[in-house]
């Protein structure tokens, strides 16, 4: 079944019915031949329930994810079910949701199940559980790759629309290589970790798995952006990349491996040479130096962070550690703090000193993996095997870019193969949209049922810019002027307050009904309740025609010191407004008053 995002809008646009597609979408995952692609499924009772529950919303309400089914990695909080990471045996209830996976919720998505993965994502191969080990959906001898495991096979096999996985080393590429789909790992700190078991807590991106970079890209503006709690995640402009003359790096001759891997070889070389004749400007570097910093995360102090994330596993009882993944935690108990620190001031150095590539390229295109591997090989050398696979993705997090994974293509013996984008941070947006373009030219296919990949399935903005915007009155949820926003694609970030210095006016003769927020310095309030929206810096000036006066946009100072632009009001309008500012927000003041 197509479960790209595009194909189920026009279903449920055609009057088809939630339930209808859950229930398609249940017999499909039942059908499905690989018992380890999930470690637990949603009981079906519960899926219809929601599926029913979507089905009351009217049209008009519907989020940007209606009726979309999910699936998360199972190191991935979602509240009332256990998160084993990998671990046999029973496990705690998650008590909380982890924030994007909330997000998505709050969007109408559907959740299917908790995929499996390498134990405590420590590996890039997927065969690390005690829960079995899925292989890639084109031959069942070959690993899917991991530490994603699951949730990579979830997508490509067609059981869900997209997926979760977690990307310290390259676990969201490398299943997507073998997989032949998308796998989008985020600028880091741009998606909040909250409610996602640490690997490298400095370093984890949680990653999203799709058929296209457009419905990749989707998820991941939607799931962006802090949510207070996390202490790595982190707010920024996105940035663009040029439209014409790009400059695509590429791995010199001499830097390039494949580990005797000859198809591998052949495929990227025929890769590279259909980005030259489309017309895009290859440059070589030396990706010696990175392969180099990539050496650092499991060869180094590095090591130690997943070390304490494990610690309290190390000594229990029984052990439930699998044998690789204890080996590979151990290692972290040699290391000292000053070792620590000097991996730390290393990785800083590197990124300094291989920053200025970007004076030459503007994005990198390498091998997603230098080879691919039968579950047979990977059993005789675990850790070497393993440690080839993030030739081309362990250094990508230390050094702070952003990275899409697109197929590129079949080799010659019938596997799927693949390429990595790489580009500076926050320019996920554009690179995303690069993506999809390099995807339709070097493969035009995606999942195990090579679907036709189209320019519909690119993503649509050219340059990657996003605005955020405090709103007070008639646009908030549920208001008769939400639907501005929406409609251009505008994704509710969060509900905050002022600060104490704003007073809130009902204004009067205004239709709908609005009301005016003033900056007083002698106010002295709780404080106003907003909330902040995202919108496509694209769709702004069309909104801002929509704003009247004395209505317009300004500088509002939140609770907690940050400064984002909002409605504001002019004063000379509150002549014969109401003071409303007791009742804390507009919607307490209808409430209260209706």
């Amino acid at each position: 079944m197509d479960l790209r995002l595009c194909e189920l809008a026009r279903r449920y646009a055609g009057g088809e019915t939630v339930t209808d597609v859950m229930k398609q979408v249940l017999a499909g995952c039942d059908a499905y031949s690989d018992p380890a692609v999930f470690i637990k499924r949603i009981d079906h009772a519960d899926v219809l329930e929601l599926a029913a529950e979507l089905d009351d919303i009217n049209p008009a309400d519907r989020g940007r994810l209606h009726g979309v089914p999910f699936a998360v990695k199972d190191n991935i909080d979602v509240a009332g079910l256990p998160t084993t990471m990998g671990m046999a045996g029973e496990q705690p209830i998650a008590e909380r949701t982890a924030t994007a996976v909330q997000r998505v919720l709050d969007q109408g998505a559907v959740l299917i199940g908790k995929t499996n993965l390498d134990q405590f994502a420590t590996g890039l191969v997927g065969v690390r559980s005690p829960y079995g080990a899925p292989h890639s959906v084109f031959d069942e001898k070959m690993i899917s790759g991991g530490s994603s495991s699951g949730s990579g096979v979830s997508v490509a096999a067609h059981l869900v629309s997209f997926s979760y996985g977690t990307d310290t080393a390259g676990s969201g590429r490398v299943p997507a290589a073998f997989n032949n789909i998308v796998g989008v790992k985020p600028t880091k700190g741009m998606v909040p970790t909250t409610g996602v078991f640490p690997a490298n807590r400095s370093h984890d991106c949680l990653s999203v798995f799709a058929l296209t970079a457009k419905d990749a890209d989707m998820v991941r503006g939607i799931i962006s952006g802090v949510d207070g709690v996390d202490p790595y995640a982190r707010d920024a402009a996105l940035v663009g990349l040029p439209q014409d003359s790009l400059r695509i790096g590429v791995p010199s001759a001499a830097s390039l491996e494949f580990f005797g891997d000859t198809q591998a070889e052949d495929n990227y070389a025929a890769a590279c040479a259909a980005l030259s004749k489309a017309g895009y400007t290859l440059v070589p570097f030396d990706f010696d130096p990175f392969a180099a910093t990539a050496r650092m995360l499991y060869g180094s102090a590095w090591v130690a962070e997943r070390t304490h994330a494990l610690t309290p596993w190390l000594d229990a009882s029984p052990d439930p550690l699998h044998p690789i993944t204890r080996e590979i935690i151990e290692d972290g108990l040699q290391y000292s703090a000053v070792d620590t620190f000097d991996a730390i001031y290393k990785a800083a150095e590197a990124k300094v000193a291989l920053d200025v590539v970007w004076d030459d390229i503007d994005v990198m295109c390498v091998p997603t993996t230098p080879s691919f591997y039968s579950l047979a090989e990977l059993e005789a050398k675990p850790i070497q095997l393993n440690k080839q696979l993030g030739y081309y993705t362990n250094c990508v997090n230390l050094l702070d870019y952003a990275a899409i994974a697109v197929p590129a293509g079949f080799r010659t013996d019938g596997l799927p193969a693949g390429v990595t984008l790489v580009a500076p941070a926050f320019t996920d947006a554009a690179l995303a949209r690069l993506g999809g373009q390099i995807h339709q030219l070097l493969s035009g296919a995606t999942g195990r049922d090579r679907l036709t990949i189209a320019d519909q399935d690119t993503p649509d903005a050219a340059d990657g810019s996003y605005i955020d915007i405090a709103v007070v009155g008639a646009h908030l949820t549920g208001m008769p002027l939400n639907s501005q926003l929406t409609e251009r694609d505008g994704v509710l970030r969060e509900t905050v307050q002022t600060s104490s210095e704003y007073r809130l006016f009902a204004l009067a003769d205004t239709t709908p009904p609005k009301p005016g927020l003033v900056r007083d310095p002698e106010s002295g309030g709780a404080g106003i309740e907003v909330e902040i929206w995202r919108l496509p810096e694209s769709t702004l000036g069309g909104f801002l025609k929509l704003i009247p006066a004395p209505l317009g946009l300004g500088t509002i100072i939140l609770s907690d010191g940050r400064q984002v632009n909002g409605f504001i009001c002019e004063s000379r309008a509150l002549g014969n407004a109401v003071d409303i500012t007791e009742y804390g927000g507009w919607k307490a003041y209808l409430s209260k008053t209706a």
